[in-house]
């Protein structure tokens, strides 16, 4: 696989416990664990990510079939 450089727009973050909007504190042993709450507000976030991520793929689908019918058009 090619290493392809992209712009900061076409680059899908990750999610991390920071990003979220409301946040718990757990004990772990003598440790705490920062975790996101299951808050409605939690959840819009995490739908948007994942409605980003299926754009994405549903993109990649679009593009590989139309290789594919390339492929199967060809005369060797």
């Amino acid at each position: 696989m090619s290493n392809i450089d992209l712009s900061e727009e076409e680059i899908i973050k990750k999610i991390s416990t920071w990003s979220l909007v409301d946040i718990v504190h757990k004990p772990d042993g003598y440790d705490r664990k920062t975790l996101p709450e299951a808050t409605s507000d939690n959840m819009l976030i995490y739908m948007e990510k994942i409605n980003e991520l299926v754009a994405e793929v549903n993109n990649l689908k679009r593009i590989n079939s139309g290789l594919t019918d390339a492929f199967k058009n060809r005369k060797l």
